[in-house]
């Protein structure tokens, strides 16, 4: 049986928010979609599609990276 359970928002716990940060980063900066700091904790709260599209959004064509394979 189950006596408790035990839900961590972000920062409670452990302050993961710079891991995420990195992660996205890296996956944004692969699709040449560049993810400023401000971008970023501007963004939380969000959920994870959510905050996906939102990058997207903010990548305006002359914004983005440009490295010939868009």
């Amino acid at each position: 049986m189950i006596h408790a359970i035990l839900f961590d928002f972000n920062g409670v716990i452990i302050n993961d928010e710079r891991i995420h940060l990195k992660a996205y980063r890296e996956v944004l900066l692969a699709e040449s979609v560049p993810l400023t700091d401000e971008d970023y904790f501007a963004s939380l709260g969000m959920d994870d599609a959510a905050f996906v599209r939102a990058a997207y959004a903010r990548c305006e064509p002359h914004k983005c990276l440009d490295d010939g394979t868009r």
